[in-house]
Protein backbone atom coordinates (compact mmCIF):
# COMPACT_ATOMS: atom_id res chain seq x y z
CA UNK A 1 0.00 0.00 0.00
CA UNK A 2 2.76 2.44 0.96
CA UNK A 3 4.81 1.40 -2.07
CA UNK A 4 1.87 2.08 -4.37
CA UNK A 5 1.31 5.48 -2.79
CA UNK A 6 4.93 6.44 -3.45
CA UNK A 7 4.71 5.24 -7.05
CA UNK A 8 1.79 7.54 -7.80
CA UNK A 9 3.32 10.38 -5.73
CA UNK A 10 0.54 10.50 -3.14
CA UNK A 11 2.33 10.04 0.19
CA UNK A 12 0.09 10.04 3.27
CA UNK A 13 0.22 12.90 5.81
CA UNK A 14 3.00 11.51 8.03
CA UNK A 15 4.33 8.54 6.13
CA UNK A 16 5.80 5.94 8.48
CA UNK A 17 8.60 3.95 6.92
CA UNK A 18 7.49 0.95 4.89
CA UNK A 19 10.49 -1.21 4.17
CA UNK A 20 10.96 -3.03 0.86
CA UNK A 21 10.98 -6.45 2.50
CA UNK A 22 7.48 -5.82 3.86
CA UNK A 23 4.84 -7.40 1.67
CA UNK A 24 2.06 -5.25 3.07
CA UNK A 25 1.43 -2.59 5.69
CA UNK A 26 -1.66 -1.55 7.61
CA UNK A 27 -2.09 2.09 8.54
CA UNK A 28 -4.50 3.63 11.02
CA UNK A 29 -5.72 7.18 11.61
CA UNK A 30 -6.46 6.53 15.29
CA UNK A 31 -5.29 7.76 17.74
CA UNK A 32 -2.91 9.35 15.19
CA UNK A 33 -1.73 8.37 11.75
CA UNK A 34 0.59 5.39 12.21
CA UNK A 35 1.58 2.01 10.85
CA UNK A 36 0.28 -0.92 12.90
CA UNK A 37 3.41 -2.81 13.88
CA UNK A 38 2.29 -4.79 16.89
CA UNK A 39 0.18 -7.92 16.79
CA UNK A 40 -2.17 -7.29 13.88
CA UNK A 41 -5.39 -8.40 15.59
CA UNK A 42 -4.72 -6.22 18.66
CA UNK A 43 -3.77 -3.26 16.45
CA UNK A 44 -6.91 -3.56 14.34
CA UNK A 45 -9.11 -4.05 17.39
CA UNK A 46 -7.65 -0.92 19.01
CA UNK A 47 -8.18 1.06 15.83
CA UNK A 48 -11.76 -0.11 15.24
CA UNK A 49 -12.77 0.57 18.83
CA UNK A 50 -10.95 3.89 19.21
CA UNK A 51 -13.91 6.24 18.67
CA UNK A 52 -16.07 4.33 21.13
CA UNK A 53 -13.24 4.26 23.67
CA UNK A 54 -12.61 7.98 23.12
CA UNK A 55 -16.27 8.84 23.80
CA UNK A 56 -16.26 6.64 26.92
CA UNK A 57 -13.07 8.22 28.30
CA UNK A 58 -14.30 11.75 27.61
CA UNK A 59 -17.60 11.08 29.37
CA UNK A 60 -16.36 8.91 32.26
CA UNK A 61 -13.27 10.93 33.20
CA UNK A 62 -14.29 14.35 31.86
CA UNK A 63 -11.24 14.47 29.58
CA UNK A 64 -11.07 16.86 26.67
CA UNK A 65 -9.95 15.76 23.22
CA UNK A 66 -6.78 17.85 23.66
CA UNK A 67 -5.80 15.95 26.82
CA UNK A 68 -6.52 12.62 25.19
CA UNK A 69 -4.45 13.55 22.13
CA UNK A 70 -1.50 14.20 24.45
CA UNK A 71 -1.93 10.86 26.20
CA UNK A 72 -0.02 7.92 24.77
CA UNK A 73 -2.72 5.27 25.11
CA UNK A 74 -0.54 2.66 23.40
CA UNK A 75 2.16 2.99 26.07
CA UNK A 76 -0.49 2.89 28.81
CA UNK A 77 -1.96 -0.27 27.30
CA UNK A 78 1.46 -1.89 26.93
CA UNK A 79 2.29 -1.05 30.55
CA UNK A 80 -0.99 -2.50 31.81
CA UNK A 81 -0.49 -5.66 29.76
CA UNK A 82 3.02 -6.06 31.21
CA UNK A 83 1.64 -6.26 34.78
CA UNK A 84 0.66 -9.44 36.54
CA UNK A 85 -3.11 -10.01 36.18
CA UNK A 86 -3.91 -9.18 39.82
CA UNK A 87 -1.94 -5.91 39.72
CA UNK A 88 -3.45 -5.00 36.33
CA UNK A 89 -6.95 -5.62 37.67
CA UNK A 90 -6.28 -3.41 40.70
CA UNK A 91 -4.91 -0.56 38.57
CA UNK A 92 -7.88 -0.78 36.17
CA UNK A 93 -10.29 -0.72 39.10
CA UNK A 94 -8.54 2.39 40.44
CA UNK A 95 -8.72 4.11 37.06
CA UNK A 96 -12.47 3.42 36.74
CA UNK A 97 -13.33 3.96 40.43
CA UNK A 98 -14.38 0.34 40.81
CA UNK A 99 -12.35 -0.39 43.97
CA UNK A 100 -14.54 -2.31 46.42
CA UNK A 101 -14.30 0.17 49.29
CA UNK A 102 -15.88 -0.48 52.66
CA UNK A 103 -18.70 1.97 51.80
CA UNK A 104 -19.65 -0.22 48.81
CA UNK A 105 -19.08 -3.52 50.64
CA UNK A 106 -21.22 -2.36 53.59
CA UNK A 107 -24.10 -1.44 51.25
CA UNK A 108 -23.83 -4.93 49.77
CA UNK A 109 -23.97 -6.46 53.25
CA UNK A 110 -20.46 -7.91 52.90
CA UNK A 111 -18.94 -5.74 55.69
CA UNK A 112 -20.56 -4.67 58.98
CA UNK A 113 -19.23 -1.09 58.83
CA UNK A 114 -18.40 1.44 56.11
CA UNK A 115 -15.68 3.09 58.21
CA UNK A 116 -12.10 2.95 56.96
CA UNK A 117 -10.43 -0.05 58.64
CA UNK A 118 -7.16 1.90 59.09
CA UNK A 119 -8.17 5.26 60.55
CA UNK A 120 -11.68 4.23 61.76
CA UNK A 121 -12.76 7.88 61.51
CA UNK A 122 -14.24 8.36 58.04
CA UNK A 123 -16.27 6.33 55.58
CA UNK A 124 -13.91 4.56 53.19
CA UNK A 125 -14.63 5.82 49.66
CA UNK A 126 -12.49 6.01 46.54
CA UNK A 127 -11.46 9.56 47.48
CA UNK A 128 -10.73 8.61 51.09
CA UNK A 129 -8.27 5.92 49.99
CA UNK A 130 -5.94 8.65 48.70
CA UNK A 131 -6.39 11.03 51.62
CA UNK A 132 -6.52 8.76 54.67
CA UNK A 133 -4.35 10.18 57.44
CA UNK A 134 -3.16 6.71 58.47
CA UNK A 135 0.36 6.37 57.02
CA UNK A 136 0.12 2.87 55.55
CA UNK A 137 -3.32 3.47 53.97
CA UNK A 138 -2.13 5.35 50.90
CA UNK A 139 0.88 3.04 50.50
CA UNK A 140 -1.24 -0.11 50.44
Amino acid sequence: MANKAWQVNIPPQDDPDAYTDEQWAVFSNYPHYHKIIEEISQGLFSTLGFNTLLEYLQKKHNLSMAKLQNTNLTVLQNHLLSLKPHNRATICKLIHNWIPTYSVLCCQGREPSSLCPRCRQKVETNDHIYSCQQGDAVKS
